[in-house]
């Protein structure tokens, strides 16, 4: 058992921001996390300042939604792109130190066991809930060693990406579909 504040170097609350979304940096927000990725499309964007560059997000860091509507509690993003981002304020950054892979701290925090506790340590009011950090660092998560984190973690991937691919052809052949169905019942193609 190790305690998540024991395996990160830094688990800190983002930046407040004055937004300037002609000339400024892509920031996070709560929504760019909504779906367990980083989604591009819904981000913001900061006024540049020598302060925000500490905000500056790594390969490897991990965003964690502390602040949300209860269902959303507990969601998290892992960073792995090259393209810069920042880390802007009502998402937690949690920097995963030596004593624990990336993406193994990202899949044991997307497990459904850990956000039932992310929710149960929740503070709800009326629409929004939220962890405090002090909670959040002493949560309890059962680790084995790197060697076999690094192996769950890319067995894991690998199944992500055999979804990713099978949701792909499952796309593809709705397309498809829908494109047969037009041309059958508006009689263009006879079947007999």
């Amino acid at each position: 058992m190790a305690r998540l504040g024991d395996l990160v170097s830094r688990m800190a609350n983002g930046c407040v921001y004055t937004p300037d979304e002609k000339n400024g940096v892509p920031i996070t927000r709560i929504e760019t996390i909504s779906d367990g990725t980083i989604n591009w499309n819904r981000i913001g964007h900061a006024k540049p300042s020598p302060e925000i560059e500490s905000y500056k997000i790594q390969h490897g860091d991990i965003l964690y939604s502390h602040i949300n509507s209860i269902d959303h509690i507990g969601k998290v993003a892992r960073y792995s792109d090259c393209k810069p981002l920042y880390h802007g304020m009502n998402l937690i950054l949690l920097r995963p130190n030596s004593n624990i892979d990336s993406d193994f701290l990202f899949f044991l925090l997307s497990s459904e066991t850990i956000r039932r506790i992310a929710r149960t340590l929740a503070k709800q009011a009326v629409s929004q809930a939220s962890i405090n950090t002090k909670e959040l660092r002493a949560l309890e998560l059962t680790i084995p060693d790197v060697g076999e984190q690094i192996a769950v973690a890319s067995t894991l991937s690998d199944m992500d990406a055999e979804l990713a691919a099978l949701e792909s052809r499952r796309d593809k052949a709705r397309q498809l579909k829908q494109g047969m169905m037009q041309e059958l019942l508006s009689g263009r193609i006879r079947l007999a």
